[in-house]
C-alpha cells in the first residue's frame, strides 16, 4: 500500500510519509520546519536536527520573491503598515477610490506617521491598548520601514464603513475605506523603495 505523500514548503517536492508525522526536513532542497536556532561557527545551526538554516533561509527568500511576481503593492506609513499585518487594521483610509481587487503586497514606508503614536487612540480602550503593545516594541515595528512586509485581500472600496480603523469625515474631506482582509506577514521583510498609489512589484523589483 502507497504512503501518503507530504509536499515541501519551500520547494514542492513529494515525500512519502512513512511516520505519519509533518515533514520536518527537505533533502531535496535542505528547508527545515524547526525555528529553534543556535550560533556555532558563525552559522545557524537547528538545534532539533543539527542542520545549517541558512539554505532554509536563502530558499524562503527565494520562494517569497517568486510570489510576489505580478502582484500590486501599497505603500503605507509605520505604524499602519504593521498594524495591517499583524494587528488585523481592516480598513485603509485614502482620498481615491480603487477598482482593484485582489491580494496586495504591503511595503511599509521610510518614513514613519509619529502622530498616530501621539493620538493612541484614546477614544477606543482596546485600541489605545494596541498602540501600547506597538510603543512597547516600537524598535521591532521601525525596522520594517522600506520594506515589504507582507500580503493582505483587497476586497471592496465604500465610503461609511463602520470599522474601528475607518476615518468618517464630513464633506469635502470625507475618504474612500479600502477593506482588507486575511493579513499574512512575511517571515523576512524584502527592501523595496516605494511609490504612490497602487503600484506593480516589478516597477522597482530590486530596489533598496
Amino acid at each position: 500500500m502507497s504512503q501518503p505523500m507530504l509536499k515541501c514548503k519551500a520547494c514542492g517536492t513529494l515525500h512519502e510519509d512513512f511516520d505519519g508525522l509533518e515533514l520536518t526536513f527537505c533533502p531535496a532542497c535542505g528547508w527545515c520546519s524547526h525555528r529553534a536556532t543556535t550560533s556555532k561557527h558563525g552559522r545557524e545551526i537547528c538545534e532539533v536536527c543539527d542542520r545549517e538554516i541558512r539554505l532554509e533561509k536563502l530558499r524562503e527568500n527565494v520562494y517569497q520573491t517568486i510570489q510576489m511576481q505580478g502582484q500590486r503593492v501599497l505603500s503605507v506609513k509605520n505604524p499602519w503598515a504593521y498594524l495591517i499585518i499583524h494587528y488585523g487594521k481592516d480598513v485603509e483610509n485614502r482620498r481615491q477610490a480603487v477598482k482593484y481587487r485582489g491580494r496586495i503586497l504591503i511595503h511599509a514606508s521610510k518614513t514613519s506617521d509619529m502622530y498616530a503614536y501621539e493620538r493612541r487612540w484614546s477614544g477606543d480602550e482596546a485600541l489605545k491598548k494596541t498602540f501600547d503593545s506597538l510603543i512597547e516594541n516600537i524598535y521591532e515595528v521601525e525596522k520594517t520601514n522600506g520594506h515589504i512586509i507582507g500580503s493582505v485581500e483587497l476586497h471592496d472600496c465604500v465610503k461609511g464603513s463602520q470599522s474601528v480603523w475607518a476615518e468618517n469625515l464630513p464633506e469635502p474631506y470625507s475618504q474612500y475605506h479600502w477593506l482588507l482582509r486575511e493579513p499574512h506577514p512575511f517571515a523576512t521583510p524584502l527592501p523595496v523603495r516605494g511609490m504612490l498609489g497602487l503600484w506593480p512589484y516589478e516597477a522597482l523589483q530590486g530596489g533598496a
